[in-house]
């Protein structure tokens, strides 16, 4: 977790819209809401512990910020709206004690509004918000990432012949990816009578995928 003390800078930079604006942190960390990966517990197979890979392919965190200008007497929606200037597409770098600093960014969802503060005129002097930040991947990254799930109209072929080896997990997660290895491998171990998918097979086992 990034180090964190109130009231550190933020930096938020754009070229369109053209924003280059440092916020203050408010009094939280940084914290992820989504897109880091872990392990998941699945059913145990001839008393072997077996996990499953599970990820997400964009990380989002929420960074709580404040603008003060209450002491001053100052006004801070000017740099409210450069702030909220980011929202729609803008794709802008973040730095600071937050997760993945120097990245690029943009918004996952509308800031969420805190305290607010105004004078007597309505001038706003304080605002407290959580941004929520989304890692900007490019269409390409994605894709690399992210396996889509295949149905039996894709190139899965109808068999494989095993160099020797290989698992049937292994095997599973080469055609369906590892995403998808735990949703198939106990069909593909069915359609072959195979129930331990750690098992290495041996070399010239013909392995039917569907």
């Amino acid at each position: 977790m990034p180090d964190h003390q109130p009231h550190e800078k933020l930096r938020l930079e754009c070229r369109n819209p053209p924003v280059d604006i440092e916020v203050s942190l408010g009094d939280g960390p940084a914290t992820p809401t989504a897109g880091y990966a872990g392990w998941e517990d699945v059913p145990r197979v001839n008393r072997r512990a077996m996990t499953s890979f599970q990820g997400l392919p964009t990380f989002q965190q929420d960074v709580p910020i404040m603008l003060d200008g209450y002491r001053e007497g100052r006004s801070v929606e000017r740099p409210l709206e450069e702030v909220l200037d980011l929202g729609g597409n803008s794709i802008f770098t973040a730095t600071g004690p937050i997760f993945e600093s120097g990245s690029r960014f943009v918004f996952g969802d509308e800031p969420e509004f805190g305290e607010m503060i105004r004078n007597t005129v309505g001038a706003l002097l304080r605002v407290r918000l959580v941004l929520k930040l989304k890692r900007y991947a490019p269409a390409d990254e994605v894709g690399r990432r992210v396996r889509p799930k295949r149905g039996l109209e894709d190139a899965v072929p109808l068999s494989y012949t095993t160099p020797g080896g290989e698992s049937l997990w292994e095997i599973t997660a080469k055609f369906y990816g590892v995403f998808e290895a735990s949703a198939n491998w106990k069909r593909i171990g069915k359609l072959n009578g195979i129930t331990d998918p750690y098992r290495v097979l041996p070399e010239g086992r013909t392995i039917k995928l569907r």
